[in-house]
């Protein structure tokens, strides 16, 4: 139904840069909000025990983070 959350893994519109505290880069790549969304609906779809409760929303809708 929907492409893996792993598809979309480490793809950020606003990527961190430096080191976590255990001293590992980031994996962070560039992408965009909309491949933000699709991990999310995957990542939900993939993971959550109530995942049939959740209003699935088409993630090219928003065109940014507070919608």
């Amino acid at each position: 139904m929907f492409d893996p959350a792993s598809t979309f893994k480490n793809r950020c519109e606003v990527r961190r840069v430096g080191q976590d505290i255990e001293g590992n880069t980031y994996p962070d790549v560039q992408g965009t909000l909309l491949e933000e969304l699709f991990w999310l609906r995957s990542w939900t779809n993939e993971t959550y025990l109530w995942n049939t409760e959740v209003t699935d929303r088409n993630p090219a809708g928003f065109s940014d983070r507070l919608d």
